[in-house]
């Protein structure tokens, strides 16, 4: 019989499953993702590469010994999701993981590694969260074709007389390190890494325990274990597909922020260029992918529900989601819990497993034996009880929206406003929104202050609050790539025209870091991100930044800034405050940004927010930086 197209890939990937040790069928098994008397089970929350408390677990769990070969016998191991981004060690983990599987298998053990949103987010190419230190291990296998062809496409974005400025080419290797694009392709899903993952289930069922990466809702548990596995394998391939159709069209490296823009563009009607009927339907198919299994807040790699929302809401669907796949108890991952500990929820029916070890904390894993319930310290190398919660839940979810700023423009240009409440900032009131889109749930900042001069006085003789100032710096930060400015639309709300901005939940501010005396630790830890914040705060011309509007993303490394109303002044010169700050050299990326502003390019960007003298002083201050710190 010929296999043809489509087929042969698929054939491939069976191929791929049976060498990875995953059998369409084997004694003790109902179905293909469904387990029965097994003796032990080990499941491990969310790995995020950090490859060294990954190999303490299983280490102290018995089932490695002093080489990592497989010594478990008969056990099984399950990862609940996310194996890669965040830590240093993607490729460690994975090789381990992948050389673990047959071994296991051989010894009548099984290894399963569960799909987790990060796990779909980097076959997606949604490279936000990779630890640069990650690249190095793919940089041998990185094709010098690959790297020269994206700065091929990366050069076009500037002028022709900058092709052989090495500055722009340190600006290219800033932003995309070696490994990088061996990286991409390699989990490609022609590529070893992308190919394993079509093998990789994202819910079993041993024992009548169910494992998720996220959690489950009565609708997508009535799908069963295939149902939801083939929708989201199914989801992978049609994205991939969709994805390479565009990609001739984007200049420079097509990676998921690039592709989602160009689909959008496309969708809109704004993309200038040619396009076939087949990149047009690829568009649809890409936009459509947010409500996929991919990205879909509900989706099983995504559902925070189980893990946060009070019990009295929760506990039905539970039950219910349980009862659908015939199954007593749930593990899931992808939320860290609160104290850092395994827990327990729903009087023992759901246990927690991210422990948060890739934002420092120390890893634990649960294990599952005749019965018996317990938690592994391989600190202490003991064995304890889950932490049990409290039924009232973490509520509003502490993670930030691992979505694109082109898909929160969109949700925050749309969603439904639930509720409204003011909050105090010292002066300052502020107004918070709660919001909703197709059960999808984030706060935002509403801002309208929009002053005028007072009598006798000229815009440029004071400074004023307006909410445009934060539709600019949230551009500004865009354009010089820095993501530290939480994504802000303009909108009408109740007949007022201001500013929303998304509040990111698990940011936290000065005031708190301050408070548990962690300045010193952060300032040490995020040195590189705080330089090029100062930065920012040059160009902006900030006065009075709250300490409330200066935060950090613990977990992600990351500084964000809030709060720029009283930005923008018609000054050209830096704030005395601020130039002790700005340090030399610049980094490489940033430097070339600032450099390619135009005057031309502001006004065009910012005509709605600024004035022509705002946007003189911006780049006389952007001048007065580069001769300081470049010299």
């Amino acid at each position: 019989m010929k296999i043809r197209g489509r087929n042969i890939f698929l054939a491939g990937i069976l191929g791929l499953a049976l060498l990875a040790g995953i059998s369409p069928g084997r004694a003790g098994q109902a179905s293909k993702w469904e387990w029965s008397g097994v003796d032990r089970i080990v499941a491990i929350g969310d790995v995020h590469a950090s490859y060294d408390k990954f190999v303490a677990l299983l280490s102290g769990t018995g089932l490695v010994d002093g080489g990592l070969k497989w010594t478990g016998g008969t056990s099984h191991l399950v990862l609940v999701g996310d194996l890669v981004d965040r830590g240093p060690d993607d490729r460690k983990v994975m090789d381990l993981v992948m050389r673990l599987q047959p071994e296991a298998k051989a010894a009548g053990g099984e290894v399963h590694a569960l799909l987790g949103n990060h796990d779909l987010m980097v076959l997606m190419r949604d490279l936000r969260y990779v630890d640069k230190r990650s690249y190095a291990a793919f940089a041998p296998d990185e094709k010098a074709e690959d790297r020269e062809k994206a700065w091929a496409g990366y050069v076009t974005a500037y002028p022709a007389d900058r092709a052989g400025d090495p500055k722009l080419r340190a600006a290219f290797d800033d932003s995309y390190p070696p490994g990088f694009f061996a990286y991409m392709r390699m989990l490609d899903l022609d590529g070893p890494y992308g190919a394993w993952a079509l093998t990789r289930p994202a819910v079993i069922n041993i024992n009548g325990i169910v494992f998720v990466h996220g959690g489950l809702t009565e609708e997508v548990a009535a799908k069963g274990l295939e149902g939801i596995n083939r929708e989201i394998h199914e989801a992978i391939v049609a994205y991939a597909k969709a994805a390479k159709a565009l990609e001739p069209l984007i200049k420079g490296p097509a990676t998921f922020e690039e592709i989602s823009a160009m689909a959008y563009d496309i969708g809109k009607g704004a993309f200038k260029g040619k396009t076939e009927a087949a990149q047009a339907e690829a568009a649809k198919t890409l936009i459509a992918c947010q409500n996929s299994p991919l990205q879909a807040q509900a989706s099983a790699v995504w559902y925070r529900g189980n893990a946060l929302e009070a019990e009295g809401l929760e506990r039905r669907r539970i039950k219910d989601a349980l009862g659908l796949l015939k199954a007593d108890t749930l593990v899931v991952g992808h939320t860290p819990t609160a104290e850092g500990l395994v827990t327990s929820r729903f009087g023992a029916r759901v246990y927690r497993a991210d422990v948060g070890q890739a934002y420092g904390r120390q890893p634990y894993c649960l294990e599952f034996r005749g019965g018996e319930v317990r938690v592994f310290d391989p600190q202490k190398a003991v064995y304890g009880t889950a932490s049990a919660e409290k039924p009232q839940g973490q509520k509003w979810t502490t993670m930030q929206p691992q979505m694109t700023d082109r898909q929160l423009e969109e949700y925050l240009k749309k969603a439904k406003i639930e509720a409204t409440s003011d909050v105090r900032v010292k002066d300052r009131t502020l107004q918070v929104l709660e919001l909703n889109l197709d059960g999808l749930k984030f706060r935002a900042v509403f801002l309208s202050l929009d002053e005028k001069p007072p009598a006798g006085k000229t815009e440029a003789e004071v400074r004023l609050r307006r909410y445009q100032h934060e539709a600019a710096a949230y551009w500004i930060d865009r354009r010089l790539k820095l993501r530290m400015v939480p994504v802000v639309v303009v909108r009408t709300i109740d007949g007022k025209r201001g500013g929303l901005q998304i509040w990111i939940e698990s940011a936290v501010d000065r005031v708190w870091i301050e408070e548990q005396k962690q300045l010193d630790k952060v300032r040490e830890e995020l040195k590189e991100e705080i330089d090029k914040a100062w930065i920012l705060e040059a160009v902006l011309d900030v006065e009075e930044r709250l300490k409330e509007g200066q935060r950090v993303l613990m977990e992600d490394r990351r500084v964000m800034l809030s709060g720029s109303t009283l930005a923008f002044s018609h000054s050209p010169a830096i704030r005395e405050a601020i130039v002790p700050h700005l340090r030399c050299p610049i980094n490489p990326s940033l430097e070339n940004e600032l450099r390619t502003l135009t005057r031309a390019e502001l006004k065009k960007g910012l005509k709605d927010y600024l004035s022509d003298g705002q946007i003189d002083a911006l780049l006389a201050r952007r001048d007065r930086i580069l001769e300081l710190c470049t010299k």
